[in-house]
């Protein structure tokens, strides 16, 4: 994603790119970031994270990696894009306290696209009611370390607020056995990894004598990128808050 995010900010002349950061255990640095994206030498070599000036960060890694991100910008009005999924409630903390500093975009996924499927699935599961089940299917590659994906919990999260459900509640991650009958307020969730499936989604509903899918499917990186490059122009100059995709979209 960061160099996926390198070669496309070039067509963002908003945005200039001046420091780039790896996690301290990663192989190499002092590369130049552009040459690796492959659109030529930038001037700008990837460094161990440490004190930077910039206006905003666009943070793709992993909970340590956004942990120690937090720590440098503690209390400094840089805006941060961050696209982690699977950070933990202490985390989570440091993420919403920053934005009382600045400015935060956070979201588990930056394509237009799954945006709109939330809004959809929480509308489809408000109009159909409780005598639809919903079950929520994902599949990502094989390298994908938390499941289910940021992007299924948030669909689930949407359509357990508009039926008026109690989410930690309603939640069911897979079944096997004997696992009795289904609650009708139930929220059903089940992951696949494997290959290079960049990530897709389908939501279920399912009542007397037929069944709603709305199917999202990412094609490219390139997509989640994108998302993330205008989040970041968007969220420039904005007053210090926590905002999400849908707030850029006007959702």
């Amino acid at each position: 994603m960061g160099l996926t995010l390198v070669r496309l900010m070039q067509d963002y002349p908003k945005l200039e790119l001046v420091s780039a950061f790896d996690m301290p255990e990663a192989r190499g640095f002092a590369y130049d970031i552009g040459m690796s994206a492959g659109v030529g030498p930038l001037g700008v070599v990837v460094e161990k994270l440490a004190e930077f000036s910039a206006d905003i960060v666009i943070d793709f890694s992993s909970p340590a990696g956004t942990r120690t991100l937090l720590e440098n910008i503690s209390g400094k009005n840089i805006a941060l894009v961050c696209g982690t999924t699977g950070l933990d409630r202490t985390a989570e903390n440091v993420l919403r306290r920053h934005a009382e500093h600045a400015p935060v975009l956070w979201a588990p996924n930056f394509s237009i696209g799954m945006n709109v499927l939330g809004r959809l699935a929480a509308e489809a599961a408000a109009i159909l009611g409780e005598d639809y089940d919903i079950e929520i299917i994902e599949a990502h590659h094989r390298r994908k370390k938390d499941a289910p994906s940021g992007s299924a919990l948030m669909l689930g999260r949407e359509a357990a607020l508009a039926r008026g459900l109690d989410f930690a509640q309603a939640q069911k991650h897979g079944r096997h056995g004997v696992s009795g009958e289904r609650p009708r307020e139930e929220i059903g969730f089940h992951a696949i990894r494997g290959g290079d499936t960049v990530g897709e989604h389908i939501v279920w509903l399912s009542g007397p004598g037929e069944r709603l899918e709305l199917t999202h499917r990412v094609q490219s990186r390139d997509t989640l990128a994108a998302g993330a490059l205008k989040a970041a122009v968007w969220l420039a100059g904005r007053e210090a808050g926590l905002y999400t995709m849908a707030d850029m979209l006007g959702l």
